[in-house]
């Protein structure tokens, strides 16, 4: 009698990991993804900060304005800090300003999520306005992180593209007399 009471626990545990193992999956890879992307946006600011470096100390613009760099050299300068985000030149968008005081540079400079394409759709039209000697500037480079796992929308600040995320480094400077 006490045999047939006797419950077959054969089986349990691989029943129980199998309704564990799917979340525990899917949460590491969020965990994974997550980190991944704070570490290219992390990247992707300390560009930004080297390469301004260049914007200061006026080797990318002569005393009066004009550009030594272009835009593209630039992009390329600070790509050439960037590893995680592939094809780096044609991805970021750039915005690079000046103003003669930081109160002005404040109304021509804009929100980083706006620094790329509307809602994360279409094409984007840099600016590329480095300024001259002792000009107040500010850059903004930007990239939409696209989530491979489709759950993590919820994070997304672009209100067109739900599968994706603006990050984005930025630096706010004075030139020095040069």
């Amino acid at each position: 009698m006490q045999k047939h009471a006797r419950r077959s626990e054969s089986g349990a545990a691989a029943i129980e990991f199998a309704l564990v193992a799917m979340p525990l999956i899917i949460l590491l890879g969020a965990i994974i993804e997550i980190s991944i992307m704070l570490v290219a946006q992390f990247e992707l600011q300390h560009a930004v900060e080297t390469a301004t470096r260049q914007i200061r100390t006026g080797a990318v613009t002569q005393a009066d304005g004009t550009p030594i760099l272009d835009e593209s050299a630039f992009r390329s300068l600070l790509c050439s800090r960037v590893v995680l985000i592939s094809n780096c030149a044609a991805a970021i968008n750039i915005d690079v300003r000046n103003a003669d005081s930081f109160t002005a540079l404040a109304t021509v400079m804009p929100q980083p999520i706006a620094v790329g394409p509307a809602n994360g759709v279409g094409t984007y039209t840099s600016t590329y306005q480095p300024g001259g000697s002792s000009r107040r500037g500010s850059v903004v480079a930007t990239f939409d992180w696209s989530f491979v796992f489709p759950f993590l929308g919820v994070f997304s600040n672009l209100s067109g593209k739900t599968d994706s995320r603006r990050i984005y480094g930025l630096t706010v400077f004075m030139n020095e007399p040069f």
